[in-house]
């Protein structure tokens, strides 16, 4: 199985994005969603039983870490799935409440109203 080649910082998202591409299997490349029978639509679905499906796939070829696809929300943001995570290491915990400034700005991204 790949493993993470350098220590993420997880403060940089496209630092850890980076460092985890030759960790695992990039949806985001036409190619690649073409080699599995994938089409777009079957990757960023809300039904979790078909991204269950594919992952598992993924994952029981043992090559990969994880998985990175783009956001149902923002196809500019990159999620990341990790079966892998033994080369993460914790840095900082900070604790996420409504009112956090992370959260308020991504609740007005995807529109969401927080009561």
């Amino acid at each position: 199985m790949s493993r993470l080649n350098t220590e993420p910082n997880l403060d940089d998202p496209d630092g850890l994005f980076a460092a985890l591409m030759d960790a695992h299997r990039d949806l985001d490349d036409a190619d690649r969603l073409a080699s599995l029978g994938l089409r777009p639509p079957r990757v960023v679905t809300r039904d979790r039983e078909v991204t269950q499906a594919w992952a598992r796939e993924l994952f029981e070829g043992g090559q990969y870490a994880g998985v990175r696809w783009w956001s149902y929300y923002n196809p500019d943001w990159g999620s990341v799935g990790l079966w892998d995570s033994a080369a993460l290491h914790v840095t900082d915990v900070v604790t996420l409440t409504v009112d956090h400034p992370a959260f308020v700005a991504a609740a007005a991204e995807i529109i969401r109203i927080i009561e």
